[in-house]
């Protein structure tokens, strides 16, 4: 039986964590409401930078694009990045979701008009008919809840949907991170989500404690250069790290794929 003294620490030691964890919770609710405001980064493309997550958005022919909807249902920092492109919602035509967490998909039911594009192995997941993956997320999910979300356009391989202007997005399965997670290329930027990060001037792999499969993810980046024209790529951009710069883009590519052929 422990002593008096070991039940004080062990009592101790649950209660901070039990505080920890309120402290986190509430953290991470009030910080999704929280976002930088909206900046350039290549042509029309604008990036929001959220306390939880970045998302994307950019004008094609008067169409208006969103790569990723962030973590606020609310739809705060959509609304700032919206009156930088001077748009509404109402003039969104396409949300291209990188994969299913809640992180990425919150605002999108705020976009009444758009067509919502993601991965098909995702769908489940999105609308709540099936479980969030891997179970470390799920408890994000439980943290932060949003919205079911229906994809209109489900992705089983890959696809290159036209946005006007003579302009498309090409769309890539990139499974790893989810099951149905995948990367888009617009107008010279790679839209990566959590399939790579970007952290002390390096593209990284995806998060290990959030991806379902992370010897696939590494796959698919050794995969890249048969998958894109890298010389296409001018800027990647992550949902939780930024993008890099035109200058230093495809040396971080090289560098990243060979360190997952490695």
């Amino acid at each position: 039986m422990p002593s008096p003294r070991r039940r004080r620490i062990l009592l101790w030691t649950w209660v901070g964590l039990f505080a920890f964890l309120i402290v986190a919770i509430t953290f991470l609710r009030i910080g999704r409401h929280k976002f930088d405001a909206p900046d350039p980064v290549r042509g029309s493309v604008m990036r929001v930078h959220g306390q939880v997550s970045d998302f994307f958005g950019a004008k094609a022919d008067g169409r208006v694009l969103l790569f990723d909807a962030g973590a606020d249902p609310e739809g705060r920092g959509l609304d700032a990045l919206l009156a930088a492109l001077k748009a509404t919602r109402e003039d969104v035509s396409d949300i291209f979701f990188t994969h299913g967490h809640g992180d990425h998909v919150a605002a999108a039911p705020l976009c009444p008009r758009a067509r919502l594009h993601g991965g098909a192995a995702d769908a489940e997941m999105m609308s709540k008919r099936g479980p969030v993956v891997p179970s470390f997320a799920r408890f994000m999910g439980l943290v932060l809840p949003v919205p079911a979300v229906n994809l209109t356009d489900a992705f089983h391989g890959s696809g290159d949907v036209p946005v006007g202007g003579g302009k498309s997005v090409i769309a890539v399965p990139f499974p790893g991170h989810t099951p149905g997670s995948m990367i888009y290329l617009y107008d010279g930027v790679l839209f990566a989500g959590d399939s790579m990060n970007f952290e002390k001037d390096k593209l990284t792999f995806a998060f290990a404690p959030f991806s379902v499969d992370t010897k696939l993810n590494k796959e698919r980046i050794r995969a890249l250069p048969s998958l894109f024209k890298l010389e296409d790529i001018k800027i990647v951009c992550t949902a939780h790290g930024g993008c890099t710069s035109e200058s230093q883009t495809r040396k971080l590519l090289d560098d990243l794929i060979a360190r997952a052929a490695s």
